[in-house]
């Protein structure tokens, strides 16, 4: 059997030789000398052991950015749907109230099932239209959403079918279809979990209508007149044809399913750098517009930090290019996690990053930015002392709105020559 050999970096070394501890197998290991090269500064082996080990744990952990992405992008669609939602209901309970208004009679007891789920669904549709207005990312409300709207279809079908319209419920051609419009919605929550339980639902639901139709036993009795009077405009009640509805709500639930999950991998790989697993620019240039459109609205201040790795080219060159992926994976990871929650991290090209401060000056940009300066210099990255400043540094430009710059361009262009600055001041240098 070939050995999986696994190179644990126990590197034991000040000035002697470098020891490196080869696991062979399980329970196996070998021990092998090799001169020293290039001293390298005192503990920085060991800094590396401990920077592999917090790579390998952050590479398990979901990414933050994209899943609060996603949360972000679904409580703008249940915003959508729910203002569609009130519309709609709106619309169909004032049809119903006008049509009742200008009866001699009073309703039957089905008109009057039917207008009492109307205005329930139009409280239902206004309460989550206040709650998701109030941009609530709580996703157990998503869940109570798609719940409610598979629940008021099924509690009309049920109206009909206790006010004696079961013919009229058994084979409607508006039910099927509003079931899966309910299920179509719940993929723009991003979230599978959501979905299923939209489909699982409709199906039990409509399981349990079919199983009271068939234990009242009216779509069965023929002598009954309002059923024959039904026969004419709605046909007779299948078994078969109710069970072939049943299997078309779980197939769509599953073709939803794995819809959605599809839909985030696109969108998170439209929007998300493959090496680094930050934002791209394509969104950045899109979350700049809204974040400067919202301090416009809102008189507040907005800050960019434009970065630079120091002479990447020739830690390129001299370690090769999967050497300076690493790099550059590992300063997105220390910017991601330096930043707050409300903060966006994007690959602005090459070895370049920026970061978006919503709602901060240039006093608080500017000490934020040395503090990542201060983290990336510090940082155990392999091969760092090599570099002609010892280690791998970074450069930063700060710009901010409304002082430095009054629209995005001109923002960008004065991060980009504070950036220049640095550069020609001697390097790993903020300058604003």
């Amino acid at each position: 059997m070939r050995p999986n050999v696994e190179l644990v970096a126990l590197v034991l070394r000040q000035t002697g030789p470098v020891w490196y501890h080869t696991v062979v197998g399980p329970g196996t290991s070998v021990m092998s000398r090799t001169e020293p090269g290039p001293a390298a500064p005192p503990d920085l082996a060991d800094a590396h052991v401990d920077a592999d080990r917090s790579i390998a744990a952050d590479a398990a952990r979901p990414m933050v950015p994209r899943r609060e992405l996603l949360l972000e992008e679904s409580t703008q669609n249940e915003q959508t749907i729910s203002l569609w939602r009130l519309a709609a209901c709106l619309m169909v309970a004032a049809q119903a109230a006008a049509r009742a208004s200008f009866r001699t009679d009073l309703p039957d007891p089905t008109e009057w099932a039917q207008l009492t789920c109307m205005f329930a669904a139009v409280l239902y549709a206004a309460a989550l239209f206040v709650a998701f207005s109030r941009r609530s990312q709580a996703t157990w409300l998503s869940y109570v959403s798609v719940g409610m709207d598979v629940t008021l279809i099924s509690c009309w079908l049920l109206s009909m079918v206790f006010t004696g319209d079961t013919l009229a419920a058994a084979n409607s051609h508006v039910a099927l279809p509003l079931y899966l419009l309910a299920l179509a919605l719940s993929g723009l929550r991003y979230n599978p979990r959501v979905t299923v339980f939209c489909a699982f639902l409709a199906a039990a639901e409509y399981a349990l209508i079919i199983m009271t139709m068939v234990t009242l036993g009216d779509a069965l009795n023929l002598s009954n007149p309002r059923i024959t009077d039904q026969l004419v405009n709605y046909g007779q009640f299948d078994l078969l044809d109710q069970f072939t509805r049943l299997l078309l709500l779980v197939a769509g639930g599953v073709v939803a399913t794995f819809g959605v999950r599809r839909a985030r991998e696109l969108r998170t790989a439209a929007i998300v750098d493959a090496l680094t697993q930050v934002y791209n620019r394509g969104f950045l240039d899109e979350r700049l517009h809204n974040e400067m459109s919202r301090a416009e609205r809102y008189d507040r201040e907005i800050s960019v930090l434009l970065m630079d790795v120091d002479l990447f080219k020739q830690y390129n060159d001299r370690r090769g290019h999967q050497a300076g992926d690493q790099v550059l994976r590992e300063l997105a990871d220390i910017l991601r996690y330096g930043l707050r929650g409300t903060d966006t991290v994007a690959r602005y090209g090459g070895e370049e990053f920026v970061c978006l401060l919503p709602e901060t000056g240039k006093e608080e940009a500017m000490r934020l930015a040395d503090r990542l300066r201060e983290q990336v210099a510090e940082h155990a990255f392999l091969h760092g002392h090599e570099q002609p400043t010892g280690a791998v540094t970074i450069s930063i430009g700060v710009g901010t709105y409304p002082g430095d710059a009054g629209d995005v361009e001109s923002l960008v262009r004065h991060a980009d020559q504070a950036l220049y600055r640095a550069k020609a001041a001697g390097r790993n240098r903020v300058e604003g």
